[in-house]
């Protein structure tokens, strides 16, 4: 290779992430996920450590602040669809496949995970502050790439292993269900509440 040559470098296959934020009943909808918390106390685990999330809700479920977000999502969810992956006279759809949950006391946080069998999942702030320390969702790189490297011993100079968005209060985050994430522990002694989904393709 001459003194002359230049390598080129191309960064490919990104990853793309869609937030927006919703104006909603955000009390009335904090009220309704503490009554699902009441109604089923015990939950579920999955991913979830020192916190509580709920089963899946019921799509006929008598909470219509709930029910507006679910509509909501769906509506922005495909107007992302529609933008970012169909051809033109694609008529498919994304619905909300299932949907839950999560009330982050102090100390409550998410294990890394992904949600396989969707296409796109992601989380609604019902209450929450603002704040690095109120548990930020945390995506990570594949766990293959983690692999490679540390198989051969090579650090990851190029890219970083984590990249974080902190919660805020009304805000709908969506991203691919294959992404690995995370959420940090809430350091904070106010709940962190938020309603989680996967959409999967209809048509």
């Amino acid at each position: 290779m001459s003194k002359d040559s230049k390598i080129n470098t191309e960064n490919i296959f990104p990853t793309s992430v869609w937030w927006v934020d919703l104006d909603l009943n955000n009390d009335a909808l904090a009220d309704e996920c503490y009554q699902v918390k009441n109604l089923q106390p015990k939950g579920r685990i999955c991913s979830t450590r020192n916190g509580y999330q709920s089963n899946d809700l019921d799509f006929n479920i008598n909470q219509r602040n709930l029910l507006q977000l679910i509509q909501e999502i769906t509506k922005a969810s495909n107007v992302i669809f529609q933008s970012e992956y169909l051809e033109e006279g694609d008529r498919r759809k994304l619905y909300v496949h299932n949907y839950w949950v999560n009330i982050n006391p102090k100390g409550g946080s998410h294990i890394r995970h992904t949600h396989p069998g969707a296409f796109i999942s992601g989380v609604y702030y019902v209450k929450c502050a603002s704040d690095l320390n109120h548990g930020c969702i945390r995506f990570w790189r594949s766990e293959w790439e983690d692999f490679i490297l540390l198989q051969n011993g090579l650090p990851n100079k190029f890219y970083r292993d984590d990249c974080i968005y902190h919660p805020v209060q009304g805000r709908l985050l969506l991203f691919p269900s294959h992404l690995p994430h995370s959420v940090d522990s809430n350091e904070l002694d106010s709940d962190r509440i938020a309603v989680s989904f996967n959409l999967k393709i209809h048509g």
